[in-house]
C-alpha cells in the first residue's frame, strides 16, 4: 500500500504537477496576457513629469526680454529624517553630522530650530526657488524631498513689464505678449516619460528610460518663442527720460510710443509709473484724446488740397475758442502766427516742452 500510494506521489510530482504549472503559465502568458500585462508594467515601469518651458520672448536685437528656468522646492519628511539621523548616529556619526551640518548651513537654520520644526511638523517646506545644483547636493540625505518646477523670469523688469506682460502662478499669462500669445509659448506644459525601475526598493534611484520615448521626447512638438520689434536699449533710454518728467511734474502717468515710420513698427512702448504686475497696457486699452498732436492731420489736408500755403497768417483768437458753449485753450496764447509757426507754438507744455527735449536727448 505505502509502495502504490509513493508511486502515484511520484507520478503527480513528476508529470500531473508540472502540466499544471505550464497550463497555469500558458494561461497567463497567452490567454490572460492583456489583463496581466497592466499589472506587469505597472510592476516594472514607473512615470516621471517632465516640466516643458515656455517659449521665450526676445526684442528685434534677440536679446532676452522673459525665459524660464528650472528651480526646486525643497520639503523635509520629519519621520524619514529623524530615522535617518538616529540610524547614522550610531553606524556613521561623521555622515550624520554632515548631513545636518549641511541643511542647516543652506538655509540657515540653527540646529535646534530644526529639530524643534520636526517635532511639530509631518512634512514641511525648506526652502522655495532653490537652485537645481544645491538641490541636488541634498538629495542623498533621508527625508529631504525634491520638487522641481518652471520660473518665469525677466531681465529687464520692470521697464518692458507692459508690453512682454506677465504670468500668474500656474504659468498663465494674464497681461500683455504674454496673455496674447500664451497658447503659442506654452503649447506643451508637461510630458510624461515611461522609464524602467531599477529593481531596487529605496527611493529616488537611477532608472532606464525606454529609448523610444526618449526620441519621441525630443523629436516632439516644442514651444514657440517670439520676437517683438522693440528695442530694449531704446526702451531703457527713454524709461530714464521720462523718469526725469515723471519726478518733476507728479503726473498720474506717462506713456511714450516711438515707431519706424518706414514699417509702422513699434520700437518703444513706455509707461510710467512702472510696475512688476501689469493688468493693462494704457497706450492701447486707455482712450486718449490726441489733442495738438492731431493738429498736423488737416493742415496736410489743406496743404494738399492747396487750400493754404505754409507762409499764410493764422489768427490764433490769441489763445482762446469757443464751440458749442465750451473754451478751449492753448497753454500760450498768440496773435497771428504763420502756419508753419502754428504748428511749432500752439499746443500745450508737453507737446512742446517735453517733446523736444526728448528727441534732443536721443540724438
Amino acid at each position: 500500500m505505502d509502495k502504490k500510494r509513493f508511486y502515484i506521489l511520484k507520478i503527480f510530482l513528476i508529470v500531473v504537477l508540472p502540466l499544471i504549472l505550464i497550463f497555469r503559465v500558458f494561461v497567463i502568458q497567452v490567454w490572460q496576457r492583456e489583463v496581466f500585462l497592466p499589472v506587469v508594467e505597472k510592476q516594472l515601469t514607473s512615470k516621471i513629469k517632465i516640466n516643458i518651458p515656455r517659449g521665450d520672448i526676445l526684442d528685434r536685437t534677440n536679446k532676452i526680454l522673459a525665459t524660464s528656468i528650472e528651480v526646486a522646492r525643497i520639503y523635509l519628511n520629519s519621520k524619514e529624517f529623524l530615522d535617518g539621523v538616529q540610524k547614522l548616529k550610531k553606524s556613521n556619526p561623521s555622515a550624520n553630522q554632515y548631513n545636518i551640518s549641511l541643511i542647516c548651513s543652506t538655509f540657515n537654520i540653527p540646529k535646534e530650530t530644526l529639530f524643534s520644526i520636526c517635532k511639530k511638523h509631518r512634512r514641511f517646506c525648506l526652502a522655495k526657488e532653490v537652485d537645481l545644483d544645491v538641490a541636488f547636493k541634498l538629495k542623498h540625505i533621508p527625508g529631504i524631498e525634491i520638487d522641481t518646477y518652471l520660473k518665469r523670469l525677466y531681465p529687464y523688469s520692470p521697464i518692458e513689464s507692459h508690453v512682454v506682460g506677465r504670468v500668474n502662478y500656474e504659468h498663465k499669462g494674464y497681461s500683455g505678449i504674454e496673455y496674447e500669445y500664451d497658447n503659442i509659448l506654452s503649447t506643451l506644459r508637461k510630458k510624461e516619460l515611461v522609464v524602467y525601475k531599477s529593481g531596487t526598493l529605496q527611493k529616488r534611484v537611477a532608472r532606464l528610460a525606454n529609448i523610444a520615448d526618449l526620441s519621441d521626447f525630443v523629436n516632439d512638438k516644442q514651444n514657440c518663442s517670439i520676437v517683438l520689434t522693440i528695442d530694449i536699449n531704446l526702451q531703457s533710454k527713454i524709461a530714464d527720460i521720462l523718469k526725469k518728467y515723471y519726478k518733476t511734474y507728479s503726473p498720474a502717468s506717462i506713456m511714450c510710443i516711438i515707431q519706424d515710420s518706414n514699417t509702422g513698427e513699434i520700437l518703444v512702448l513706455s509707461i510710467l509709473p512702472e510696475t512688476d504686475a501689469p493688468l493693462i497696457n494704457q497706450t492701447i486699452n486707455c482712450i486718449y484724446e490726441p489733442g495738438s498732436v492731431f493738429k498736423i492731420f488737416p493742415m496736410a489736408v489743406f496743404l494738399e488740397e492747396r487750400k493754404i500755403n505754409p507762409d499764410d497768417i493764422i489768427d490764433c483768437e490769441d489763445g482762446k475758442f469757443s464751440y458749442s458753449g465750451i473754451t478751449i485753450k492753448d497753454v500760450k496764447p498768440y496773435k497771428f502766427l504763420t502756419l508753419k509757426d502754428r504748428i511749432v507754438f500752439v499746443g500745450t507744455a508737453i507737446d512742446e516742452y517735453v517733446g523736444n527735449l526728448i528727441v534732443a536727448q536721443l540724438l
